[in-house]
């Protein structure tokens, strides 16, 4: 029997379940979630599949029997921006960052904020134009000692909800552009941490590749491009798209599929069934 390094036998029985008594290689982990996403996917289209088998280059990534159709390969890849990514996996780094600082404070510290809050606070922050997300954690520690001294004090410097001029705060005026404070809505504190990130569509350069790319395979192949986040909101993204794929010389591919995860929802499928 695998043993996995767990403190606790729940925390073996979970490790066991999850990962099917062995630890999972990344092509392993790779290709468990293209299975997961394309049934999300054939949920959604709807898409009768029998069966879904993960397959190896030079082959599309899944070979799926199709009710009605038999046999469909389908090569499966995310359109990500990275910008955006790495600005939503630093705010989630600091927002834990921001709660254990909180808890780790004295109690009675903790209950004067929530006594000039009325709740546990939520910070608002937002960061200047090029701060990288790995330094968000640089706010944590000036943030904690305002609430605390400024819950100290009383009259008109005494912490209350509402914006704070961070301007004139030493340790904040340098990666700061706003702050606001207010009571949290949750159980618990809360840090929300705005940039300004330009969003570009990568699409395009992901269907570049696909559609340039050898593969082989005895059955029908179709591309299956899926997003966790919005689609562009212009009206044209979609025949801009099209007109691009009409316009390729040759593709491996048969049909063209855009699935919004975020939206659980077909965006673009090219030509139409």
């Amino acid at each position: 029997m695998t043993e996995f390094p767990a403190t606790t036998i729940l925390q073996q029985e979970y490790a066991r379940e999850v990962f099917g008594r062995r630890h999972m290689t990344a092509s392993e982990d790779q290709a468990e979630a293209e299975r997961a996403i394309f049934i999300e996917f054939a949920a959604t289209v709807p898409l009768a599949v029998n069966s879904i088998e993960s397959r190896r280059p030079p082959e599309p990534d899944l070979l799926c029997d199709v009710e009605g159709e038999g046999p469909v390969a389908f090569e499966v890849s995310q359109v990500t921006n990275e910008s955006l990514e790495r600005a939503m996996r630093g705010d989630h780094k600091a927002r834990q960052e921001f709660r254990a600082a909180y808890n780790a404070l004295p109690s009675e510290a903790r209950l004067r904020i929530v006594d000039c809050l009325g709740g546990v606070p939520a910070v608002f922050v937002g960061f200047t134009p090029g701060t990288p997300p790995g330094q968000w954690r640089r706010a944590i520690k000036p943030i904690i000692d305002l609430l605390v001294a400024r819950s100290n004090l009383s009259g008109d410097e005494r912490l209350r909800a509402g914006d704070v001029s961070v301007w004139q705060l030493q340790g904040l005026s340098s990666i700061l552009t706003e702050m606001a404070v207010r009571a949290s809505s949750t159980a618990g504190p809360f840090l929300g941490c705005t940039e300004a990130v330009e969003v570009t569509d990568t699409t395009r350069r992901v269907l570049t590749k696909k559609l340039t790319s050898r593969y082989s395979s005895a059955a029908p192949m179709e591309l299956l491009l899926y997003r966790s986040t919005p689609v562009p909101r212009a009206t044209d993204w979609r025949e801009d798209l099209i007109t691009y794929i009409d316009h390729q010389p040759v593709s491996p591919f048969r049909r063209v599929w855009c699935f919004d995860l975020f939206d659980r929802a077909v965006a673009l499928v090219h030509p139409a069934r």
